[in-house]
């Protein structure tokens, strides 16, 4: 969230040595990157066991790190988190991923999933999922500077 809170501050308005601090927080979501794509919310394996990537923390990764799309981790991921959309079981999720597609320019699940994950959840008395949802359903133009450069 920091880095995209950064990316649209105003030049003038950044602390001073920011672009070193940039770079060591892309370096670490890097590090923490799941083996084969995606992230998940901590460490990519702990006491020996392989993490499972998730789509939420996948989805806030690649719009942090979306200036650099042709990167072999943010082209894997990407893949990850369209081959994990029949999965995603919340709506939060779901709207994160639509998101993080939109800013891509790929394809991104239907509307009707989201309705079909309302019967199952009722999601609508959780203020941030609504607010993420609206935000997915509203296409990809609110996004404007959050678009990926993609080649």
């Amino acid at each position: 969230m920091a880095l995209l809170a950064l990316e649209q501050t105003p030049e003038d308005l950044r602390p001073p040595g920011v672009n070193k601090r940039r770079a060591l927080a892309e370096a670490m979501l890097y590090d923490r990157m799941c083996a084969g794509g995606g992230w998940n919310s901590g460490n990519p394996r702990v006491y020996g066991v392989t993490g499972e990537p998730l789509a939420a923390p996948t989805s806030f990764a690649l719009l942090a790190l979306r200036a650099h799309s042709q990167r072999k981790e943010i082209v894997e991921s990407l893949a990850w988190l369209e081959r994990d959309l029949d999965n995603i079981q919340s709506a939060g999720s779901l709207a994160l991923a639509r998101i993080c597609l939109d800013a891509y320019g790929r394809p991104s699940p239907a509307a009707a999933k989201f309705s079909d994950l309302y019967g199952n959840s009722e999601f609508l008395q959780n203020v941030l999922i609504v607010a993420w949802t609206c935000l997915a359903l509203s296409g990809p133009s609110w996004l404007g500077g959050l678009r990926a450069k993609v080649a």
